[in-house]
C-alpha cells in the first residue's frame, strides 16, 4: 500500500509539474484500463468503440505487444484483415518471442487462404516453444484432410 501510494504521488506530482508527463506505472495502469474497456466493447460486438479504447491504450503504451494483439483480434473480427495483420506484425517486432502475436497472425492468414504462411507462423512458435498447445492444435487442424480449408475461419 505504501509503495502504491508513493508511485501514485510521484505520478500526480509529475503530471502537475509537466502536464501529460505520467510515469511508466501510471501510463501502464491507464492503458490497461482503456484495454479493459476495449475488451468489454469487443465482447458486445461494439467494435468501433473497442478500437478507440485500444488506440487510447496504445497511445499511452505503444510498446505493449499484448494490446496490439488484442486490437488485431478486434480488427479481424471486424473483417479488416490488413489492419489486423499490421497489428500482429507490429507486436512481433516489439516482442519477437511473443507467441500470441504469431498464433493470431497465423489464424488471420489462414482465414485469408494463406495456409502455408499460417503454418510458418505456428511452426515459428514451436521452434521456440515446442510444447505450445495452440500452435500444435492449429497445425494439426489445418493438416487434417477433413479439417478446415484455407479461407475458412478458425476458432480463436
Amino acid at each position: 500500500y505504501d509503495r502504491a501510494r508513493e508511485v501514485y504521488s510521484r505520478a500526480v506530482s509529475a503530471s502537475i509539474a509537466q502536464p501529460g508527463a505520467l510515469d511508466g506505472f501510471a501510463r501502464g495502469k491507464l492503458a490497461n484500463m482503456h484495454a479493459d474497456l476495449g475488451a468489454a466493447y469487443a465482447g458486445l460486438a461494439m467494435f468501433d468503440e473497442a478500437v478507440r479504447e485500444y488506440a487510447k491504450a496504445l497511445d499511452l503504451c505503444p510498446e505493449f505487444a499484448d494490446l496490439r494483439v488484442r486490437l488485431g483480434n478486434v480488427y479481424r473480427d471486424m473483417g479488416v484483415h490488413h489492419a489486423a495483420i499490421a497489428e500482429f506484425e507490429h507486436a512481433k517486432r516489439i516482442r519477437p518471442d511473443y507467441a500470441a502475436a504469431r498464433i493470431h497472425l497465423g489464424v488471420t492468414l489462414f482465414s485469408l487462404g494463406r495456409r502455408d504462411a499460417a503454418i510458418a507462423e505456428w511452426q515459428a512458435v514451436l521452434a521456440t516453444d515446442p510444447t505450445n498447445k495452440s500452435a500444435q492444435l492449429y497445425i494439426r487442424m489445418v493438416s487434417d484432410e477433413h479439417g478446415p480449408k484455407p479461407g475458412s475461419a478458425l476458432p480463436h
